[in-house]
Protein backbone atom coordinates (compact mmCIF):
# COMPACT_ATOMS: atom_id res chain seq x y z
CA UNK A 1 0.00 0.00 0.00
CA UNK A 2 1.07 3.43 -0.76
CA UNK A 3 -0.19 7.12 0.48
CA UNK A 4 -0.20 9.08 -1.74
CA UNK A 5 0.43 13.40 -1.75
CA UNK A 6 -0.57 15.09 -4.72
CA UNK A 7 1.00 18.19 -6.12
CA UNK A 8 0.24 21.72 -8.17
CA UNK A 9 1.94 23.46 -10.97
CA UNK A 10 1.15 26.79 -11.22
CA UNK A 11 2.66 28.96 -13.71
CA UNK A 12 4.79 31.63 -11.73
CA UNK A 13 2.75 34.53 -13.55
CA UNK A 14 -0.19 33.41 -12.39
CA UNK A 15 0.63 33.69 -9.07
CA UNK A 16 0.06 37.66 -9.09
CA UNK A 17 -3.86 37.07 -10.00
CA UNK A 18 -4.33 35.10 -7.09
CA UNK A 19 -6.99 36.55 -4.36
CA UNK A 20 -6.50 37.49 -1.09
CA UNK A 21 -5.12 34.95 1.95
CA UNK A 22 -5.86 35.62 5.56
CA UNK A 23 -9.26 35.23 5.61
CA UNK A 24 -10.56 35.86 8.67
CA UNK A 25 -13.31 33.21 8.38
CA UNK A 26 -11.74 30.82 5.07
CA UNK A 27 -14.27 28.79 3.04
CA UNK A 28 -14.80 25.25 3.71
CA UNK A 29 -12.31 23.00 1.47
CA UNK A 30 -12.61 18.96 0.34
CA UNK A 31 -11.25 16.49 2.68
CA UNK A 32 -8.74 16.09 -0.29
CA UNK A 33 -8.69 20.06 -1.40
CA UNK A 34 -7.63 20.99 -4.87
CA UNK A 35 -5.71 24.79 -4.53
CA UNK A 36 -7.51 26.78 -7.55
CA UNK A 37 -4.83 29.59 -6.10
CA UNK A 38 -7.80 31.84 -7.22
CA UNK A 39 -9.23 32.08 -3.58
CA UNK A 40 -9.45 31.56 -0.26
CA UNK A 41 -11.71 29.18 -0.93
CA UNK A 42 -10.32 26.74 -2.54
CA UNK A 43 -7.24 26.20 0.14
CA UNK A 44 -4.17 27.96 1.37
CA UNK A 45 -1.71 26.16 -0.94
CA UNK A 46 -0.92 28.80 -3.08
CA UNK A 47 -1.70 31.98 -1.62
CA UNK A 48 0.80 35.46 -2.69
CA UNK A 49 3.47 36.07 -0.35
CA UNK A 50 3.29 38.94 2.07
CA UNK A 51 5.26 41.54 0.16
CA UNK A 52 3.44 40.47 -3.39
CA UNK A 53 0.98 43.02 -4.50
CA UNK A 54 -2.06 41.51 -5.70
CA UNK A 55 -2.98 42.40 -9.66
CA UNK A 56 -7.05 43.56 -9.77
CA UNK A 57 -9.11 41.70 -12.57
CA UNK A 58 -8.16 39.36 -15.27
CA UNK A 59 -8.96 35.33 -15.95
CA UNK A 60 -6.60 32.38 -14.81
CA UNK A 61 -7.24 29.04 -16.47
CA UNK A 62 -6.99 25.91 -14.24
CA UNK A 63 -6.65 22.41 -15.62
CA UNK A 64 -8.40 19.40 -13.17
CA UNK A 65 -8.06 16.33 -14.07
CA UNK A 66 -11.70 15.93 -15.69
CA UNK A 67 -15.39 17.56 -15.98
CA UNK A 68 -17.77 17.82 -13.26
CA UNK A 69 -20.52 15.65 -12.59
CA UNK A 70 -23.82 17.84 -11.53
CA UNK A 71 -24.21 21.40 -10.06
CA UNK A 72 -25.91 20.68 -7.18
CA UNK A 73 -23.18 20.41 -4.83
CA UNK A 74 -25.12 18.30 -2.47
CA UNK A 75 -25.26 15.54 -4.98
CA UNK A 76 -22.10 14.97 -6.20
CA UNK A 77 -19.01 13.04 -4.96
CA UNK A 78 -16.08 13.64 -6.73
CA UNK A 79 -12.69 15.63 -6.46
CA UNK A 80 -13.49 17.51 -9.51
CA UNK A 81 -16.77 19.30 -8.60
CA UNK A 82 -15.14 19.50 -4.99
CA UNK A 83 -12.38 21.64 -6.70
CA UNK A 84 -15.19 23.61 -8.30
CA UNK A 85 -17.72 23.98 -5.80
CA UNK A 86 -15.30 24.99 -2.33
CA UNK A 87 -15.18 28.36 -4.27
CA UNK A 88 -18.83 28.56 -4.80
CA UNK A 89 -20.35 27.04 -1.58
CA UNK A 90 -19.72 27.64 2.44
CA UNK A 91 -20.64 25.60 4.98
CA UNK A 92 -21.50 26.48 8.81
CA UNK A 93 -17.74 25.60 8.92
CA UNK A 94 -14.56 25.19 7.17
CA UNK A 95 -11.23 23.86 7.48
CA UNK A 96 -7.82 26.79 7.78
CA UNK A 97 -6.04 26.58 5.09
CA UNK A 98 -3.08 24.47 4.30
CA UNK A 99 -4.91 22.15 7.07
CA UNK A 100 -7.04 18.92 6.60
CA UNK A 101 -8.47 18.98 10.07
CA UNK A 102 -8.13 22.02 11.98
CA UNK A 103 -11.70 23.39 12.10
CA UNK A 104 -12.48 27.02 11.59
CA UNK A 105 -16.34 28.94 11.53
CA UNK A 106 -17.02 30.06 8.32
CA UNK A 107 -21.07 30.94 8.22
CA UNK A 108 -21.06 30.55 11.73
CA UNK A 109 -19.79 33.05 14.13
CA UNK A 110 -17.95 30.94 16.05
CA UNK A 111 -17.54 26.65 16.53
CA UNK A 112 -20.76 25.33 17.54
CA UNK A 113 -21.56 24.68 21.14
CA UNK A 114 -21.99 20.74 21.61
CA UNK A 115 -23.81 19.38 24.55
CA UNK A 116 -22.35 17.12 27.42
CA UNK A 117 -24.00 14.03 25.84
CA UNK A 118 -21.98 15.21 22.27
CA UNK A 119 -25.65 15.29 20.69
CA UNK A 120 -26.37 18.29 19.90
CA UNK A 121 -24.45 21.50 18.21
CA UNK A 122 -25.80 24.97 18.86
CA UNK A 123 -24.50 26.63 15.44
CA UNK A 124 -24.96 30.84 16.50
CA UNK A 125 -24.78 32.52 12.66
CA UNK A 126 -22.86 35.67 11.10
CA UNK A 127 -24.98 37.94 10.10
CA UNK A 128 -25.60 40.52 6.79
CA UNK A 129 -24.89 37.40 4.75
CA UNK A 130 -26.18 37.12 1.50
CA UNK A 131 -26.89 34.28 -1.00
CA UNK A 132 -25.48 35.05 -4.95
CA UNK A 133 -29.27 35.37 -5.32
CA UNK A 134 -29.61 38.10 -3.19
CA UNK A 135 -31.76 36.64 -0.67
CA UNK A 136 -31.03 36.59 3.18
CA UNK A 137 -28.71 33.98 4.58
CA UNK A 138 -30.48 32.42 8.41
CA UNK A 139 -31.24 29.71 10.25
CA UNK A 140 -34.45 28.94 8.50
CA UNK A 141 -31.99 28.50 5.37
CA UNK A 142 -29.66 26.31 7.37
CA UNK A 143 -32.83 24.44 8.19
CA UNK A 144 -34.07 23.56 4.79
CA UNK A 145 -30.78 22.29 3.47
CA UNK A 146 -30.51 19.99 6.16
CA UNK A 147 -33.73 18.92 6.27
CA UNK A 148 -33.54 18.48 2.54
CA UNK A 149 -30.19 16.29 2.76
CA UNK A 150 -31.71 13.87 5.03
CA UNK A 151 -35.05 13.70 2.91
CA UNK A 152 -33.27 12.72 -0.46
CA UNK A 153 -36.12 10.69 -2.56
CA UNK A 154 -34.96 6.94 -2.92
CA UNK A 155 -33.88 7.83 -6.83
CA UNK A 156 -31.96 10.97 -5.37
CA UNK A 157 -29.92 8.47 -3.21
CA UNK A 158 -27.53 7.27 -5.66
CA UNK A 159 -26.30 10.82 -6.16
CA UNK A 160 -25.80 12.11 -2.32
CA UNK A 161 -23.26 9.56 -1.08
CA UNK A 162 -21.98 12.41 1.51
CA UNK A 163 -25.50 12.90 2.99
CA UNK A 164 -26.58 9.30 2.77
CA UNK A 165 -23.33 8.71 5.03
CA UNK A 166 -22.73 11.50 7.68
CA UNK A 167 -26.42 11.93 8.21
CA UNK A 168 -28.52 9.53 6.97
CA UNK A 169 -31.84 9.15 5.57
CA UNK A 170 -34.86 9.74 7.09
CA UNK A 171 -35.95 7.94 10.19
CA UNK A 172 -33.17 5.44 9.59
CA UNK A 173 -30.44 8.64 9.39
CA UNK A 174 -28.59 9.86 12.39
CA UNK A 175 -30.43 13.18 12.70
CA UNK A 176 -33.07 13.31 15.18
CA UNK A 177 -33.76 16.99 14.63
CA UNK A 178 -32.95 20.74 13.27
CA UNK A 179 -34.54 23.47 15.37
CA UNK A 180 -34.57 27.00 14.43
CA UNK A 181 -34.00 28.54 17.89
CA UNK A 182 -34.32 32.32 16.58
CA UNK A 183 -33.02 33.68 12.71
CA UNK A 184 -29.62 33.81 13.97
CA UNK A 185 -29.37 30.12 15.62
CA UNK A 186 -29.74 26.42 14.97
CA UNK A 187 -29.38 22.92 16.60
CA UNK A 188 -28.25 20.05 14.97
CA UNK A 189 -29.36 17.15 17.16
CA UNK A 190 -27.89 13.58 16.32
CA UNK A 191 -29.61 10.37 17.51
CA UNK A 192 -26.23 8.77 18.46
CA UNK A 193 -22.50 10.83 18.95
CA UNK A 194 -20.29 11.04 15.61
CA UNK A 195 -16.63 12.13 16.49
CA UNK A 196 -16.51 13.15 12.91
CA UNK A 197 -19.57 14.98 12.68
CA UNK A 198 -18.14 18.49 12.74
CA UNK A 199 -14.96 17.75 10.53
CA UNK A 200 -17.55 16.19 7.78
CA UNK A 201 -19.51 19.50 7.75
CA UNK A 202 -16.38 21.19 5.90
CA UNK A 203 -16.88 19.70 2.84
CA UNK A 204 -18.34 21.30 -0.10
CA UNK A 205 -21.22 18.86 -0.22
CA UNK A 206 -22.76 20.52 3.13
CA UNK A 207 -22.32 24.06 1.60
CA UNK A 208 -25.46 25.96 2.60
CA UNK A 209 -27.59 26.54 -0.86
CA UNK A 210 -30.34 28.95 -1.56
CA UNK A 211 -33.46 27.95 -0.83
CA UNK A 212 -35.09 30.05 -3.09
CA UNK A 213 -32.81 28.88 -5.54
CA UNK A 214 -32.97 25.03 -4.80
CA UNK A 215 -37.35 25.84 -5.76
CA UNK A 216 -36.68 27.54 -8.52
CA UNK A 217 -34.09 24.61 -9.75
CA UNK A 218 -36.22 22.29 -9.16
CA UNK A 219 -33.99 20.65 -6.78
CA UNK A 220 -36.60 20.82 -3.49
CA UNK A 221 -36.91 16.82 -3.37
CA UNK A 222 -40.71 16.63 -4.89
CA UNK A 223 -38.96 15.61 -8.55
CA UNK A 224 -37.16 12.71 -8.29
CA UNK A 225 -35.61 12.16 -11.44
CA UNK A 226 -31.78 13.79 -11.73
CA UNK A 227 -32.30 14.75 -15.38
CA UNK A 228 -34.87 17.15 -14.80
CA UNK A 229 -33.50 19.05 -11.82
CA UNK A 230 -32.15 22.14 -13.72
CA UNK A 231 -30.45 23.15 -10.67
CA UNK A 232 -28.22 20.22 -10.64
CA UNK A 233 -27.82 20.26 -15.08
CA UNK A 234 -25.78 23.56 -14.67
CA UNK A 235 -29.71 25.29 -15.64
CA UNK A 236 -30.60 28.96 -14.03
CA UNK A 237 -30.06 29.21 -11.28
CA UNK A 238 -27.21 26.48 -10.35
CA UNK A 239 -24.79 26.41 -7.68
CA UNK A 240 -26.22 29.17 -5.56
CA UNK A 241 -24.00 30.00 -2.32
CA UNK A 242 -22.25 32.73 -0.26
CA UNK A 243 -18.79 32.14 -1.59
CA UNK A 244 -16.30 34.73 -3.19
CA UNK A 245 -17.07 33.29 -6.57
CA UNK A 246 -20.22 32.70 -7.98
CA UNK A 247 -21.39 30.22 -10.56
CA UNK A 248 -21.74 31.45 -13.98
CA UNK A 249 -22.14 28.37 -16.46
CA UNK A 250 -20.60 24.78 -17.70
CA UNK A 251 -20.22 23.66 -20.83
CA UNK A 252 -19.80 19.89 -20.49
CA UNK A 253 -16.39 18.23 -20.93
CA UNK A 254 -15.42 21.99 -22.28
CA UNK A 255 -14.87 24.46 -19.33
CA UNK A 256 -16.42 25.65 -15.98
CA UNK A 257 -16.78 29.75 -15.31
CA UNK A 258 -16.66 31.12 -12.05
CA UNK A 259 -16.92 34.51 -11.28
CA UNK A 260 -15.75 37.22 -8.59
CA UNK A 261 -18.89 38.28 -5.88
CA UNK A 262 -17.98 41.90 -5.28
CA UNK A 263 -20.40 41.57 -2.41
CA UNK A 264 -18.94 38.77 -0.45
CA UNK A 265 -19.26 39.15 2.95
CA UNK A 266 -15.91 38.80 4.16
CA UNK A 267 -14.63 42.10 2.80
CA UNK A 268 -10.91 40.89 4.10
CA UNK A 269 -11.41 38.03 1.43
CA UNK A 270 -13.05 39.63 -1.59
CA UNK A 271 -10.71 38.24 -4.86
CA UNK A 272 -8.73 40.03 -7.01
CA UNK A 273 -9.64 37.62 -9.88
CA UNK A 274 -12.66 38.86 -12.26
CA UNK A 275 -12.64 35.14 -13.16
CA UNK A 276 -11.68 31.46 -12.87
CA UNK A 277 -12.32 29.01 -15.84
CA UNK A 278 -11.60 25.17 -15.22
CA UNK A 279 -10.76 23.18 -17.97
CA UNK A 280 -10.94 19.26 -17.90
CA UNK A 281 -7.89 17.78 -19.15
CA UNK A 282 -7.13 14.38 -18.72
CA UNK A 283 -3.93 14.31 -20.51
CA UNK A 284 -0.92 15.30 -18.10
CA UNK A 285 1.43 16.23 -21.60
CA UNK A 286 -1.41 18.41 -22.79
CA UNK A 287 -1.34 19.75 -19.55
CA UNK A 288 2.69 20.51 -18.97
CA UNK A 289 2.83 21.91 -22.85
CA UNK A 290 -0.57 24.30 -21.65
CA UNK A 291 1.42 25.86 -19.43
CA UNK A 292 4.40 26.20 -21.45
CA UNK A 293 2.92 27.77 -23.95
CA UNK A 294 0.58 29.88 -21.49
CA UNK A 295 -2.69 28.66 -22.45
CA UNK A 296 -3.32 27.00 -18.81
CA UNK A 297 -2.10 28.90 -15.85
CA UNK A 298 -2.80 26.65 -12.73
CA UNK A 299 -2.62 22.91 -13.17
CA UNK A 300 -4.38 21.14 -10.42
CA UNK A 301 -1.50 18.47 -9.97
CA UNK A 302 0.76 16.88 -12.59
CA UNK A 303 2.03 13.10 -12.76
CA UNK A 304 4.65 12.53 -9.63
CA UNK A 305 7.49 11.48 -12.51
CA UNK A 306 7.28 15.23 -13.81
CA UNK A 307 7.61 17.10 -10.85
CA UNK A 308 11.41 17.03 -9.94
CA UNK A 309 12.00 18.10 -13.37
CA UNK A 310 9.27 20.88 -13.15
CA UNK A 311 10.94 22.47 -10.10
CA UNK A 312 14.56 22.84 -11.82
CA UNK A 313 12.14 25.09 -14.33
CA UNK A 314 11.98 28.31 -13.24
CA UNK A 315 9.13 29.12 -15.48
CA UNK A 316 7.09 27.21 -13.13
CA UNK A 317 5.85 27.11 -8.88
CA UNK A 318 6.10 23.72 -7.62
CA UNK A 319 3.10 24.02 -4.54
CA UNK A 320 3.81 20.39 -2.46
CA UNK A 321 0.20 20.69 -0.77
CA UNK A 322 1.69 18.47 2.42
CA UNK A 323 0.29 16.10 3.89
CA UNK A 324 -2.66 13.81 2.17
CA UNK A 325 -5.84 12.04 3.14
CA UNK A 326 -5.59 9.62 0.63
CA UNK A 327 -4.49 6.28 0.50
CA UNK A 328 -3.93 3.40 -2.52
CA UNK A 329 -4.11 -0.16 -1.59
CA UNK A 330 -5.06 -3.56 -3.75
CA UNK A 331 -8.40 -5.32 -2.88
CA UNK A 332 -8.85 -8.83 -2.48
CA UNK A 333 -12.19 -10.76 -3.48
CA UNK A 334 -11.58 -13.71 -0.43
CA UNK A 335 -14.88 -15.24 -1.54
CA UNK A 336 -12.91 -15.44 -5.67
CA UNK A 337 -13.98 -19.09 -6.68
CA UNK A 338 -13.15 -20.68 -10.25
CA UNK A 339 -16.59 -21.23 -11.45
CA UNK A 340 -19.81 -19.56 -10.23
CA UNK A 341 -21.83 -20.60 -8.60
CA UNK A 342 -18.92 -22.75 -7.06
CA UNK A 343 -19.67 -26.09 -6.34
CA UNK A 344 -18.57 -27.20 -2.55
CA UNK A 345 -15.62 -29.19 -3.91
CA UNK A 346 -14.19 -25.79 -5.60
CA UNK A 347 -11.17 -24.03 -4.22
CA UNK A 348 -11.16 -20.27 -2.86
CA UNK A 349 -7.39 -19.53 -3.59
CA UNK A 350 -8.16 -16.44 -1.96
CA UNK A 351 -9.62 -17.37 0.78
CA UNK A 352 -6.15 -18.46 2.28
CA UNK A 353 -4.24 -16.62 4.71
CA UNK A 354 -1.12 -17.54 3.32
CA UNK A 355 -1.87 -17.13 -0.28
CA UNK A 356 -2.91 -13.24 0.44
CA UNK A 357 0.15 -13.02 2.25
CA UNK A 358 2.59 -14.67 -0.58
CA UNK A 359 0.75 -12.01 -3.05
CA UNK A 360 1.86 -9.01 -0.19
CA UNK A 361 5.34 -10.52 -0.19
CA UNK A 362 5.56 -10.43 -3.44
CA UNK A 363 4.86 -6.65 -4.08
CA UNK A 364 7.73 -4.34 -4.23
CA UNK A 365 6.13 -1.86 -2.35
CA UNK A 366 8.99 0.69 -2.41
CA UNK A 367 9.37 0.45 -6.08
CA UNK A 368 5.88 1.27 -6.38
CA UNK A 369 7.11 4.40 -4.35
CA UNK A 370 10.10 5.63 -6.25
CA UNK A 371 9.17 4.59 -9.25
CA UNK A 372 5.32 5.01 -9.85
CA UNK A 373 5.19 7.99 -7.61
CA UNK A 374 8.53 9.07 -8.00
CA UNK A 375 9.75 8.92 -4.13
CA UNK A 376 5.93 11.30 -3.92
CA UNK A 377 4.86 8.47 -1.37
CA UNK A 378 5.17 6.73 1.71
CA UNK A 379 4.15 2.50 2.25
CA UNK A 380 0.93 2.72 4.95
CA UNK A 381 1.46 0.95 7.79
CA UNK A 382 -2.40 1.07 8.30
CA UNK A 383 -5.88 2.49 7.12
CA UNK A 384 -5.28 5.99 8.48
CA UNK A 385 -2.55 8.31 6.78
CA UNK A 386 -0.58 10.24 9.59
CA UNK A 387 -1.89 13.67 8.99
CA UNK A 388 -5.47 12.11 10.08
CA UNK A 389 -7.36 12.68 13.59
CA UNK A 390 -5.76 10.10 15.78
CA UNK A 391 -3.62 8.49 13.91
CA UNK A 392 -1.52 5.71 15.07
CA UNK A 393 1.66 4.21 13.73
CA UNK A 394 1.25 0.22 13.55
Amino acid sequence: MVRLRTTALLMSVAMLFTACAGAASPSPSPAAPASTGASPSASGAASPSPSATPKEGGTVVVAIPGDIKRTDSALVDDSNSSYVFANVMEGLVGLKPGTINDIVPVLASDLPKISSDKLSYTFTLRTGVKFHDGTDFNADAVKYNYDRWTSFPTELQDYSYYANTVLGQGAEGNVASVTVDNPTQVTIKLKTPNSSFLLSQTLPQFGIASPTALKAGKADNTVKDITKITYAQGGTPALVGTGPFKWEKWVKNSEVDIVKNADYWNKDAVAHLDRVVFKPIADETAIVNGLQSGDIDIAQKVSPVDVESLKTNQQFTVIDRGDSCNLFHLGINQNYAKHTPAPASDAKPLDNVTVRQAMMYAINRQALVDKFYAGQAKIADNWMPPATPYYKAL
